[in-house]
């Protein structure tokens, strides 16, 4: 049972994560217009930067964390596949699905606090180029 339960989150988890992974790049574009509305100038480079060295972060804790789960379950050091106590592989599969889940909906309720909809994206649009417009005059 944990082993078709493990593939089957795990092609959820991927299908979900190439949607995020899209859908994130697209509100940090949006982000960069709101912030050029607000403040005047564009700072894309500093986001997507941001958004990067993040990733990098979550990438490095994600290998701190996957050690200390694998102690916390009793995985051997010298594992060989196909000598595992099955107790011990199903002791990981069902830790690792609910950690992995409650991330993930953490992130999902840090989400919520983004409010740019699609009227206030498309009058940053409108004001951003109406600045580009009058730079151009002056």
């Amino acid at each position: 049972m944990p082993l078709p339960a493990l593939l089957l989150f795990i092609v959820v988890v991927s299908t979900i994560s190439i949607t995020a992974s899209i859908l994130m790049s697209s509100m940090i574009a949006d982000v960069v217009e709101d912030s050029q509305v607000k403040t005047g100038r564009r700072s894309e480079g500093l986001l997507f930067a941001a958004s990067a060295f993040t990733g990098k972060l979550v990438s490095a804790g994600g290998l701190f964390f996957a050690g200390l789960i694998l102690g916390l379950v009793g995985f051997p050091i010298a594992a060989k596949p196909g000598h595992m106590d099955p107790h011990i592989l199903a002791r990981l599969v069902w830790t690792y699905i609910p950690i992995y889940a409650g991330l993930s909906l953490t992130a999902f309720g840090f989400l919520r606090f983004y409010d740019i909809s699609r009227h206030r994206h498309e009058e940053n649009l409108r004001r951003a180029s109406e600045a580009a417009a009058e730079r151009a005059v002056q």
